[in-house]
C-alpha cells in the first residue's frame, strides 16, 4: 500500500509540475542558432543588409536597426487559442558575413540552463536562415 502511495505522490507532483509549466517538455528542442554565413564579399555591405531586410520581409519578420551592422529580427505568430508566440534574433552582418543568434522569445517556453525552446522556433529561424541564403545569392 505504501509503495502505491508513494507512486501516485510521484504521479500526482509529475502532473502539477506539467501543469504548471503547461507545456510538455517533448515539443523542447536546442536552441538553434545558425552557423555563420560566410559570403563571398563581392556584395557591398548595404546589399547584405537589403537582402536580410527582403528576407525577413518575406517571412513576416519585422526588422529594426540597432546599429551600424546589427539588426534586431522580431517574429510573432498568433496560436490558436489567441496567445501570440514572439521569437527575437540580434543579427550582425558585412559584406563577408552574416550571424545570427537569440535575443529572446516570449511563450516559447525558452529555458536558458539547458538551451531549450519549442521546436517552433527552431523551424521559424531555419525558414529565415533560407530566405537570406536566397536573397544574398540572387
Amino acid at each position: 500500500m505504501r509503495k502505491y502511495l508513494s507512486l501516485l505522490v510521484i504521479i500526482l507532483l509529475t502532473s502539477v509540475a506539467f501543469q504548471a509549466t503547461g507545456y510538455a517538455g517533448s515539443k523542447l528542442k536546442p536552441i538553434y542558432n545558425p552557423p555563420v554565413m560566410s559570403l563571398d564579399g563581392d556584395s557591398s555591405k548595404a546589399a547584405v543588409a537589403e537582402a536580410i531586410q527582403r528576407a525577413a520581409a518575406s517571412r513576416d519578420w519585422r526588422i529594426k536597426r540597432l546599429g551600424k551592422s546589427t539588426l534586431k529580427a522580431t517574429y510573432k505568430k498568433t496560436g490558436k487559442v489567441g496567445l501570440v508566440y514572439k521569437a527575437v534574433l540580434t543579427i550582425t552582418y558585412s559584406s563577408k558575413k552574416i550571424t545570427m543568434k537569440y535575443r529572446g522569445s516570449r511563450d516559447l517556453h525558452y529555458q536558458k540552463e539547458s538551451q531549450l525552446i519549442d521546436h517552433y522556433y527552431n523551424s521559424w529561424v531555419k525558414k529565415l536562415e533560407k530566405q537570406i541564403w536566397k536573397e544574398v545569392n540572387r
